[in-house]
């Protein structure tokens, strides 16, 4: 069957339709496998047959193109994406981080479909019980748009706070049982934020508290 394969590879969108004297069941799977449209019985074919069977062949022809120029998207989305990708099978714990995802924590693996854990148990003891508890109310309603910001251990060893935003679906039981989203690293903006904060409430010379942090200390006592 190379010779189908090899066709397939050097025309793609041209759709395949095997013809053979043989009966063969394997056969004719692996020609549909290799890129084969369908697999025809000279003896068994008619004018009929033979133009459903052409038919078919375009039709599937432009649903596989179409499939493929559909999976070939969202590869550039994801590998161009500064956030990382992620995707929960909530039924089996079973998870896929993209490249990106693995990278803004510090971790490299040629498998990336793993367990959704290999998520949890980075995330800092103070921050899990929230971040359970959104997931569990996201569930409950699953049209509002999952939006929480936590912190995650880094393989280096250090906490970097990361923005999590997904959106789950459920079945007809309202179970939910596939979630995925985006991580998107907010570590630096955090630390801008708070020195900014420090530089407000602080003499820039000194480093000593200003007057403006001593009258909300003074104002936080009298209340």
């Amino acid at each position: 069957m190379a010779g189908s394969e090899r066709l397939h590879s050097l025309a793609p969108d041209v759709p395949v339709i095997i013809l053979t004297n043989f009966m063969d069941d394997e056969l004719a799977t692996r020609a549909v496998r290799e890129g084969a449209q369908d697999y025809l019985i000279k003896k068994e074919v008619d004018t009929a047959l033979l133009n459903k069977s052409i038919r078919y062949a375009i039709e599937r022809q432009k649903s596989d193109a179409a499939l493929r120029e559909s999976e070939e998207r969202y590869a550039l989305a994801v590998a161009g994406a500064s956030e990382g990708i992620w995707d929960w099978n909530i039924r089996t714990g079973e998870a896929y981080f993209s490249p990106r995802w693995q990278d803004l924590v510090g971790v490299f693996q040629e498998n990336v479909t793993a367990h959704i854990d290999h998520w949890f148990d980075r995330v800092h003891p103070d921050d899990l019980p929230p971040l359970q508890a959104a997931l569990q109310a996201h569930f409950r309603d699953v049209q509002t748009h999952f939006e929480y910001e936590h912190r995650v251990m880094h393989e280096e060893g250090e906490y970097r706070w990361m923005l999590v935003r997904g959106q789950a679906i459920c079945d007809a039981r309202d179970k939910c049982y596939r979630m995925a989203g985006s991580m998107a690293d907010t570590t630096e903006r955090r630390r801008a934020e708070q020195q900014l904060l420090h530089d407000a409430l602080h003499d820039g010379l000194m480093d000593l508290p200003n007057r403006s942090l001593f009258m909300d200390r003074l104002d936080q006592a009298i209340r």
